[in-house]
């Protein structure tokens, strides 16, 4: 058996040093990727919640809520319910668009986006969704706008001219 030299016997435990350093990175980096993740679902789920709560909480805006969503009822709502509505829904798409952001950086996957409980058609639950578009559609980023209107077929201010 040939003996080994002091400086190969060095450089053998430099390489397994290096090994180990590199597992242990490796395992650090996993544990906070999942951390991270954990973290993200949590606030998902906090304004999820906080949204539901606080529109719960508040008798008229339930009406109007109930009364933009019957397509029938529309002429009920006046300019300030019409622009309460924009500003919730304004807030509500911010909402799905940071879950959106952390999809899209690998941070959540896809399945994510269906935390809201809406699906990719907004319009089913919010019809006046399509009667806002064009002016919800330039407060968003350009690239979540074009996801929503794939998911919803919602058409952009130029398409519907």
């Amino acid at each position: 058996m040939a003996k080994m030299s002091g400086r190969t016997i060095g450089e053998f435990v430099a390489m397994v040093g290096i090994i180990v350093s590199l597992v242990f990175v490796g395992f650090e980096i996993r544990q906070n990727t999942i951390a991270s993740r954990a973290a993200a679902y949590q606030s998902i789920g906090f304004y999820v919640a906080e949204a539901w709560n606080t529109r719960s909480m508040d008798r008229e805006f339930v009406e109007l809520y109930s009364q933009a969503r019957d397509t029938t009822r529309w002429d009920e709502i006046d300019d300030t319910g019409w622009e309460q509505l924009r500003h919730w829904l304004i807030g509500a798409l911010r909402g799905y668009e940071t879950v959106y952001r952390q999809v899209q950086e690998g941070l959540l996957p896809a399945s994510a986006l269906e935390s809201f409980g809406y699906g990719r058609d907004w319009r089913v639950y919010f019809p006046y969704l399509e009667r806002m578009w064009p002016d919800l559609r330039p407060i968003l980023s350009e690239d979540f706008a074009r996801f929503m209107e794939e998911g919803s077929g919602l058409v952009t201010p130029l398409e519907s001219g």
